[in-house]
């Protein structure tokens, strides 16, 4: 199945559910992308993420090679800071990913619910 996002601007951020399935690294691009490209348009600089039925079918290298190409590109200078409610069924992969972008200067964590999520995310 393929992902949908649905976009909400709440006034001091942005909240985003992820729906579906993200099957590789190309979709995993398109669906960040997509994201900081919508906050940029919107003026937000505070993500939140509700990411809770979303399946990430994506390997720790689409991983790195992702937040490699972020970098490369200082996304990290861009200001924006990643609250994430990540899926249960992706417990592994969901903390490499916050690894991985933590590790490369990315204001990111991830959360098991969204009043967490917030109030790191409007600290």
């Amino acid at each position: 199945m393929p992902y949908s996002i649905v976009t909400t601007d709440m006034k001091d951020y942005l909240l985003y559910v992820t729906d579906g399935n993200i099957q590789n690294a190309d979709e995993f691009w398109e669906w960040s992308t997509a994201v900081v490209i919508k906050a940029q348009d919107l003026g937000h600089t505070r993500l939140l993420f509700d990411n809770r039925t979303c399946s990430l079918e994506i390997t720790q290298h689409d991983v790195i090679t992702i937040s490699e190409r972020w970098a490369g590109m200082n996304a990290p200078t861009l200001g924006l800071r990643y609250a994430v409610i990540s899926s249960r069924g992706n417990p592994e992969i969901s903390k490499f990913i916050e690894t991985s972008f933590t590790n490369r200067s990315a204001a990111y964590k991830r959360f098991d619910s969204q009043k967490d999520a917030l109030e790191w995310l409007l600290s």
